[in-house]
């Protein structure tokens, strides 16, 4: 399965670089992980593409993810079961308020 990823900053590019650094390692870290899971997977309607939004936070260092960007619901259970840590828990509302954020330098 092919999987792309959509980022999302909520607030501001930080001002520290360092920091802007280990959010890149995050991020890449945790695209990286979702694509190993899913390399070999198939969808049961026959896309075998998902479009997924990773979100950059505001404060912290932990990227997390949109876990209803999944249609399948096998597929959904399952990176849910194995990167749980990371699925995004807020609104909506607040990723399609900030869409249009600047993600990296």
């Amino acid at each position: 399965m092919e999987v792309n990823f959509d980022m999302v900053r909520i607030g501001r590019p930080r001002k520290n670089h360092k920091s802007e650094i280990l959010l890149k390692q995050n991020s890449d870290l945790l695209m990286k992980g979702i694509r190993a899971l899913l390399l070999d997977m198939e969808c049961s309607d026959g896309k075998n593409k998902e479009v997924v939004t990773l979100i950059i936070p505001a404060k912290g260092y932990d990227v997390k993810f949109r876990i209803q960007d999944f249609r399948d619901d096998n597929i959904r259970a399952l990176v849910k079961k194995n990167f749980s840590r990371f699925v995004y828990s807020g609104k909506l509302d607040i990723i399609l308020y900030n869409a249009n954020s600047r993600v990296f330098r």
